[in-house]
C-alpha cells in the first residue's frame, strides 16, 4: 500500500501538468470561439448597416431606377485617404450627401479608366461615392484603395483592347490595322499547359505530349489573366490575337457583371413596360456601361485635342473633339488675336 501511495504521488505532478496543459488548450479554443462569434456578428451589422449606401427603392416597381449617394457640396469633399496597418483605405469625412443617377452620364466609365493619382481618384469618389458598399473599420466607414486599383487596371485593359479590336476591324482611310494587330499581339502571348491544370501552367514533363494544349494569357503593365474560348470545346489558333483578344473582353465583362446588376422591367416614355438592366453598386454601373460599349449599344472615340476617350453616341458621327477642348481653343486664338 505505501509503495502504491508513492507511486500516486510520482505521478501527480504529471497528470496535473496535463490537466493544466488541456485546460490552456480549452481556454485558447473557447477565446478563439468568441472572438469568431463577435466578428460574424459584427461582420453583419456592418454589411446591414452599409445597406444604406445602395440607395435601392425598398418598391419593387422603381428597382429598375438606380440611384447612388455622393457628396452634396464639392466645396466639402466627404471622401479622404487614410492609412491602417499598412493598407490605405478611402475613408468618410463626415460631409452631407446627396442621391443621383450615375447612369445618367455616359462616360462615367470612361473618367474612371482614367484615373491615375490619387488626386483623381477622390475627385472621382466625391463626384460619384463609393465603388461598392463600405465596410466598418474600427468605427469608421471604409472602401481598400487596393479594390479601386485593381478595378482601374482592369477596366482600362477592356477598353484599350476595344479600341485596338475597333482599329483592326476598321476600313477607314489612314487606319494602320497592322500596327493594332502588333499592339495586340504585345498583349496576348502563349503558354503551353495541360489539359488536367484547368488553365493553370502545369509541369510540361509531368504532362503526356498529347495532352498539351496552348492557352492564351492577356499580360500588360501588371495585369494579367488565363483567357478561355468563347465557344465551349473549341480551342484558339496558335499565334492568333484577334479571337483571343475579344475572350478576354467578354470574359472580364461577364464576371464583373456577375451580382452587381440584374435585369429589371422600367415604364417607358409611353407607358408601356421596357426592359432595363439595373445594377447594384457603382462598379456594376461602370461594367454595364463597358459592356454596352462591348456589344454596340454605345460609340466611343478619343478626342482630337486632349486625345481622351469621348461618347459620340448620342451626336453626330464625325465629332471629334470635346466641346469643353472647342472651347478652350477657340477661347486661346481669341486671346491670339487680341
Amino acid at each position: 500500500m505505501r509503495e502504491a501511495l508513492v507511486g500516486h504521488r510520482c505521478h501527480g505532478p504529471g497528470l496535473r501538468e496535463d490537466s493544466f496543459h488541456l485546460l490552456g488548450v480549452c481556454l485558447i479554443w473557447h477565446v478563439f470561439m468568441m472572438y469568431h462569434c463577435v466578428t460574424r456578428i459584427q461582420g453583419r451589422k456592418a454589411y446591414t448597416n452599409a445597406l444604406h449606401y445602395r440607395n435601392r427603392s425598398e418598391d419593387p416597381v422603381n428597382e429598375a431606377v438606380f440611384r447612388w449617394m455622393r457628396s452634396a457640396d464639392a466645396s466639402r469633399p466627404r471622401y479622404a485617404i487614410a492609412s491602417h496597418n499598412l493598407h490605405r483605405y478611402l475613408t468618410e469625412t463626415g460631409a452631407a450627401v446627396e442621391n443621383y443617377e450615375p447612369l445618367a452620364d455616359p462616360e462615367l466609365y470612361l473618367r474612371f479608366a482614367e484615373i491615375d493619382s490619387d488626386e483623381l481618384l477622390l475627385k472621382f469618389a466625391n463626384t460619384q461615392g463609393w465603388l461598392l458598399e463600405p465596410t466598418d473599420l474600427d468605427g469608421a466607414w471604409c472602401e481598400p484603395l487596393s479594390t479601386w486599383h485593381f478595378q482601374i487596371n482592369k477596366c482600362r485593359a477592356v477598353l484599350d483592347t476595344l479600341e485596338l479590336l475597333d482599329a483592326w476591324a476598321s476600313n477607314d482611310e489612314g487606319n494602320d490595322r497592322g500596327a493594332a494587330m502588333r499592339a495586340l499581339a504585345g498583349r496576348i502571348r502563349w503558354s503551353t499547359v495541360g489539359a488536367e491544370t484547368d488553365g493553370r501552367p502545369g509541369n510540361l514533363e509531368k504532362t503526356p505530349r498529347e495532352k498539351a494544349r496552348r492557352l492564351a494569357v492577356y499580360e500588360y503593365q501588371g495585369f494579367k489573366q488565363f483567357i478561355r474560348p468563347l465557344t465551349p470545346g473549341v480551342q484558339f489558333i496558335p499565334g492568333d490575337v484577334v479571337e483571343p483578344a475579344r475572350a478576354f473582353v467578354a470574359q472580364v465583362i461577364n464576371w464583373e457583371l456577375r451580382g452587381r446588376a440584374s435585369i429589371a422591367i422600367h415604364a417607358g416614355a409611353n407607358g408601356a413596360l421596357e426592359q432595363r438592366i439595373a445594377p447594384s453598386n457603382l462598379l456594376g454601373a461602370i461594367w454595364l456601361q463597358a459592356f454596352q460599349q462591348a456589344t454596340k449599344r454605345t460609340r466611343v472615340r478619343r478626342c482630337d485635342i486632349c486625345r481622351k476617350r469621348m461618347d459620340i453616341t448620342e451626336h453626330r458621327r464625325n465629332k471629334t473633339v470635346h466641346t469643353s477642348c472647342s472651347l478652350r481653343r477657340r477661347m486661346a486664338k481669341y486671346r491670339e488675336r487680341k
